[in-house]
């Protein structure tokens, strides 16, 4: 099973990195359709835009499953865009 990713910036990069497939939000429908899948992380900023479709197809619980991660201006403390990344995608970077 693959990840795919819906970000930018900085996020992009490191998934990137990462082996994740990157895609542009206006791809979300296709994306949720495939069956290769299992995870898609989905940036703050995209999330917002793309609201209900997220909702509706977590009420239908078919995959893939979908991780939301915050902006880096948000991100305070001890949270590092890199411990970001290992809790949402599960490697180092």
């Amino acid at each position: 099973m693959k990840i795919a990713g819906i970000v930018e910036g900085d996020f992009e990069i490191l998934l990137k990195m990462a082996g994740v497939n990157i895609y542009s939000y206006e791809e979300f429908d296709e994306i949720i359709k495939r069956e290769d899948f299992a995870i898609l992380i989905i940036s703050e900023k995209f999330a917002t835009r793309l609201r209900d479709k997220i909702f509706m197809h977590r009420l239908r619980g078919n995959a893939p499953f979908i991780v939301e991660i915050s902006g880096k201006e948000k991100i305070t403390g001890e949270d590092s865009l890199k411990k970001i990344i290992v809790r949402a995608v599960g490697l180092e970077v």
